[in-house]
């Protein structure tokens, strides 16, 4: 796993999307952990790039409005 990759992950409660590198969001994971707090964001893909993470959420936001998330 390359940890300069991205990873775009989905907020259940806040229904919002973020995008970040995996070496952040598994800093924040760990942080997270170790301070027994809670998160509700969900990973739903990694991406190569910032540009390839923001096409996904894009992707995703249109199947969201005709009802039909495309499961890959």
């Amino acid at each position: 796993m390359n940890l300069e990759s991205y990873v775009v992950s989905w907020s259940p409660r806040q229904e919002v999307f973020h995008i970040e590198k995996v070496a952040d969001m598994l800093k924040a994971n760990r942080r997270t952990l170790a301070t027994s707090s809670k998160t509700d964001y969900i990973p739903l893909g990694f991406y190569d790039t910032h540009d390839d993470a923001v096409d996904e959420v894009t992707r995703i936001k249109n199947h969201q409005k005709s009802n039909s998330i495309e499961l890959v």
